[in-house]
């Protein structure tokens, strides 16, 4: 297949080889994907059709075992291993729930009959499944996309000459590979349309000059304007490349390119916010009249729909983190009961004999926390901790069998790392990718790290990969015992500290410095961006079905809404937003906060002054409620609220809330900065008594780590001293 589809033409391929049911159910699982797992999949259903649709319409089990086979050698033998094994367990995922969803009729289904679909995939390495030979008359069948180079270099010589060729490849293999493709996908798009019209286009310069006016004029029926300024600048950067290698006339005129317009750069194909109301759709918001209520609705349907999403994470993360707790007494119970009813050590118990162990488990206390063969499993893998770190066993007829039930007691599983990560971005507003890869510790510049303070905060810094910086964060906390917390406890610090402590065992023998470590079937691993995200779809199961702003949250969407919600509740602060987003102020109105919905506070604040004027203006006025043409009782109300709004703001607004604290005076204090005087601080904090005054040194110490750079080097040249003492 030499042209790669768009995502609509998938469809359509979809529809015509596998049917209406597939086609469905598959439109209606991809809404709870991302775009580049939607990508992904319909590739491979496009790519291997040829053995997937006869198998999928005649429910044949060996078949689908044998085609999955198939598929598997096919990816290793084309991609590299991350990328094969990912496109493997999507592709069989999403099979497994269409057939779940009945989108695929499946005889007698039952839970059972997926079973074979869990080792479909041979129980082979990589390097083996690479070696494996697919029949010839089946790969000829596979539909797969040539290499954009290749169809470059087919297009280039049916439309240019043999010099203008060379040219153009040269100009795009000098770019990095990412560049390079779009370069490719450009011209290719760009030299099709001009050779139907005139083949030999370089010996005529007006043709040039006309057809580039004509393909910047289509970019726009196809692309937002930004995105048409970039394709168009590719063109133009290689035409001008020619004219200065004297391929082309020197003398042609190229077209301008497109202005960019910040305006368009907040259109979004997707609702971005987690709120029934698209704010970026503008057909969707023309009937709002009632600006106040307006507002007010859309601030307490986010602010509902946030709580709801970290109600449902703090649950996981509280169980979660209990289970952990409870991994050392489940140890001990196993421990006691073996050594009482056998008169054996623990390191023996795996000799007992088969029947044996089945009286036991007979025996077994029902108040114990797990039952028997979970209490075997976690007893055994905590003394075989490095046996269970490696991957250990995942044979299913295996007595050491390792699940979630096991892991749950001795480490950190994904399920509540996504839901740690859900509290964590709600609250700070960090990137969600940039959590997902942060690191403990480590070196070079912009290094990273996760520090928990001396006032029990957390002190977090990750790299942002695309602006190619790093930015540090704090999640305010105490210093409260994560033993004695309550569920209501729970905030981003209690789930940073938690995570430090859930991993720090597997972090010390795998020597991984990712604070999100995991045992997995291959070891101790940091996994993939893509396994957080379906960890966190698995998690909006638990969310009301009916609200489906919900079902299609994001961490993304729950940034980008605290975001919006800070910004209603701070009525138009755009430096409170900025500050939480980590952006700068324009970025964050240009990005995250759609024109019209500042204006429309603006306006707001601007009425709501207008009508302070106008009662101003008739205060002198024998009758004001008449001047007005409403009742006194209706004037007196009316001031109320004037004088009662927030956006006055100053001293005559203080002292209409206030009118008898006018002769109370706050107390000012001074901190004199040195290092000792720093060490002093820190050490009361540590140490002191007079909760007042702890909270003053509190105060100044957060002060200084906020302040220049001169004063943060006092601040850590103090702390190293205190932690010498």
């Amino acid at each position: 297949m030499d042209k790669k589809m768009s995502l609509d033409e998938k469809f359509v391929f979809i529809k015509i080889h596998y049917g209406e049911p597939i086609h469905d159910g598959t439109v209606e699982l991809f809404k709870e994907k991302s775009y580049s797992q939607i990508m992904k999949i319909s590739k491979n259903l496009v790519a291997y059709s040829n053995i997937l649709c006869p198998v999928l319409l005649s429910s044949g089990r060996k078949d689908l075992t044998y085609c999955l086979k198939l598929v598997a050698i096919d990816l290793s033998q084309r991609l590299a291993k991350p990328t094969a094994y990912s496109d493997f367990i999507s592709l069989k995922t999403h099979i497994i729930k269409l057939i779940e969803r009945s989108h695929i009729p499946w005889v007698t289904f039952s839970k059972k009959d997926l079973s074979f679909l869990s080792v479909a995939i041979p129980k082979m390495t990589y390097e083996e499944l690479k070696k494996q030979a697919i029949p010839r008359k089946i790969q000829l069948g596979f539909h797969h996309v040539n290499p954009k180079i290749e169809v470059f270099k087919e297009v280039l010589n049916k439309t240019c000459s043999p010099e203008i060729s060379d040219a153009l490849i040269n100009h795009a293999m000098a770019y990095k590979k990412k560049t390079r493709q779009k370069i490719i996908t450009q011209l290719t798009d760009f030299l099709n349309g001009i050779t139907t019209d005139k083949p030999d286009w370089y010996n005529h310069p007006l043709v040039l000059q006309s057809e580039l006016i004509k393909f910047r004029a289509n970019l726009l029926d196809r692309y937002q304007r930004n995105t048409a300024y970039l394709h168009f600048h590719i063109i133009s950067k290689a035409i001008r490349t020619l004219m200065e290698q004297g391929l082309l006339d020197s003398q042609i005129d190229l077209p301008d390119n497109y202005k960019g317009s910040w305006r368009n750069q907040t259109l979004r194909a997707n609702n971005p916010l987690i709120s029934n109301l698209d704010l970026y759709d503008l057909n969707s918001t023309s009937f709002t009249k009632d600006t106040p209520r307006f507002l007010e609705q859309l601030k307490k349907e986010i602010d509902t729909n946030l709580a709801c999403l970290t109600d449902v994470a703090k649950n996981i993360v509280w169980e979660g983190y209990k289970d952990y707790l409870l991994g050392t007494e489940v140890i001990t119970q196993y421990k006691s009961f073996i050594e009482q009813h056998t008169g054996k050590h623990i390191h023996v118990e795996d000799q007992l004999a088969p029947k044996f162990q089945t009286k036991l488990s007979a025996i077994w206390p029902e108040n114990n926390i797990s039952d028997f063969l979970t209490s075997k499993r976690v007893a055994y893998y905590d003394s075989n901790y490095e046996f269970y770190i490696s991957g250990g066993t995942n044979d299913p007829n295996s007595p050491y069998k390792v699940s979630n039930s096991v892991n749950r007691y001795l480490g950190l599983t994904i399920e509540v790392a996504s839901a740690m990560q859900t509290i964590i971005v709600e609250e700070i507003g960090i990137n969600p990718f940039s959590l997902y890869d942060i690191s403990i510790s480590s070196d070079g510049v912009g290094r990273e790290f996760v520090q928990i303070t001396d006032e029990g905060s957390v002190r977090l810094r990750a790299l942002k990969k695309r602006a190619k910086q790093s930015k540090t964060r704090k999640a305010k906390g105490g210093p409260v015992l994560l033993s004695q917390i309550q569920k209501s406890d729970i905030d981003a610090a209690v789930c940073l500290k938690i995570a430090l402590e859930m991993t720090s065992r597997a972090r010390e023998s795998s020597e991984i410095r990712k604070l999100w470590v995991f045992r997995t079937a291959n070891g101790v691993q940091h996994v993939s961006d893509s396994a957080f995200q379906d960890n966190f779809n698995k998690m909006k199961a638990s969310l009301p079905s009916k609200n489906k702003a919900l079902q299609h949250s994001t961490l993304k969407k729950i940034r980008g809404s605290k975001g919006v919600l800070i910004f209603l509740q701070s009525r138009g602060d755009a430096l409170r937003t900025a500050n939480y987003l980590g952006n700068q102020v324009e970025t964050t109105l240009n990005r995250y906060i759609p024109p019209y919905l500042s204006e429309l506070i603006y306006r707001n604040k601007i009425r709501a002054f207008q009508n302070v004027l106008l009662y101003m203006a008739i205060g002198l006025e024998d009758s004001p409620s008449d001047a007005l043409n409403m009742s006194e009782k209706e004037l007196k109300s009316q001031l109320e609220v004037a004088f009662n709004n927030e956006d006055m703001g100053g001293n005559l607004y203080d002292k209409l809330k206030n009118p008898d604290d006018e002769n109370i005076h706050n107390e000012e204090l001074y901190f004199c900065v040195s290092i000792d005087n720093i060490k002093t601080a820190l050490i009361y904090i540590k140490t002191g008594s007079d909760p007042i005054l702890k909270e003053q040194c509190v105060t100044a110490v957060s002060a200084i780590s906020e302040s220049t750079v001169i004063m943060k080097q006092m601040l850590r040249t103090a702390q190293l001293a205190v932690q010498k003492c």
